[in-house]
């Protein structure tokens, strides 16, 4: 897979198989994505990054304040759907596979970064993070969205853990760990002024 480390390809492999049907869990979570959107604040004209773009529903709304907008994922098959989802919605949007662990862009590319519950699944969280902080300029801005580590779906899942297979060895960081401030602090203070907000997605089936 080209731009994928050897270590990605599995999980790359695995997002794949889910294809456009992703969006539809995007839909479900629609409200979160866009108060971060919100926060983000993107400007006409300013060069954003979605970074773990998915479907790109992220980067659709992104795009439709006027951001010139680049959607990157580790999923070809994501990126395929999102582009024509772009397009036949008119938006004029790049996008490209990516490793979120090691960027193909530039350093200070961007004038803001956005995940939405995206690179909370990198499989190296330090890396990610620096990679974050590498591609977006000195004073620009960053947002997240992230499961709560104390969230019911955390719950949810600890109910699931019996019946489903167990890991790999050694098991891959939890997505959950990006739902502690004290880890974000960890991963992304040296290089960013950081707030936190706790919200209730009102999640639609």
């Amino acid at each position: 897979m080209s731009g994928i480390q050897a270590h990605n390809e599995k999980p790359a492999s695995v997002w794949n198989s889910g294809g456009g049907r992703y969006d539809e869990i995007s839909r479900g979570i629609a409200d979160s994505i866009e108060h971060c959107v919100l926060r983000l604040d993107p400007k006409p004209g300013e060069k954003v990054l979605d970074l773990a773009t998915g479907t790109g529903w992220s980067s659709r709304l992104v795009a439709r304040r006027g951001a010139q907008v680049t959607g990157a994922d580790i999923s070809s098959e994501l990126i395929a759907f999102a582009a024509e989802r772009a397009k036949a919605e008119g938006l004029n949007i790049t996008y490209q596979v990516g490793d979120a662990e090691k960027l193909p862009f530039a350093d200070s590319e961007f004038d803001a970064v956005i995940s939405t519950c995206g690179v909370m699944f990198a499989s190296r969280p330090e890396a990610a993070a620096a990679e974050l902080a590498r591609v977006c300029r000195k004073g620009g801005r960053m947002a997240l969205t992230t499961w709560l580590s104390d969230s019911n779906l955390f719950k949810m899942f600890m109910v699931m853990k019996p019946y489903m297979p167990p890991p790999p060895r050694p098991a891959p960081p939890s997505p959950f760990e990006w739902g502690r401030t004290e880890r974000i602090t960890e991963l992304l203070a040296k290089d960013f002024d950081l707030a936190f907000e706790k919200g209730l997605s009102q999640a639609v089936p």
